[in-house]
């Protein structure tokens, strides 16, 4: 391919989702398959609703008040979906009374990092030997 030299220079080379080699990532998301089975998305949908449910209530309520970033809403939604899952209780961000605190930014500080990395990978390395001595 055109861009094969790029690819071996991800940045977590044994995640799951940047797999590069194809059985080694077939391997990973079977494993990953039964918390994205049919019956487990029915099960969660419930849960689902519920939330997008008290998502559209407040956006009625605290739109009325000022104005506010829709993404930090959705932002919220989709942590309190994802921590339900995975931890079997949500981490409450929709029910709070303001938008804040939201992982909203952090995660963007992170995944920033991982695209640098990707393209400069000496400095992943650099990082962490950095932390190592501080």
């Amino acid at each position: 391919p055109q861009f094969a030299d790029i690819r071996p220079t991800s940045s977590a080379e044994h995640a799951t989702f940047s797999t590069t080699d194809h059985d080694v990532h077939r391997m990973r998301r079977n494993a990953l398959g039964k918390f994205f089975s049919r019956a487990q998305v029915s099960r969660l949908e419930p849960t689902v609703r519920g939330l997008a449910q008290r998502l559209c209530e407040k956006i009625l309520v605290v739109g009325e008040e000022a104005p506010f970033n829709l993404t930090t809403a959705y932002s919220l939604f989709t942590t309190d979906v994802i921590s339900g899952y995975c931890l079997g209780e949500n981490l409450g961000l929709v029910a709070q009374k303001s938008w804040q605190p939201n992982f909203r930014e952090p995660l963007y500080a992170q995944l920033r990092l991982v695209y640098l990395f990707r393209f400069i990978p000496f400095l992943k390395h650099a990082g962490v030997a950095v932390a190592m001595y501080e």
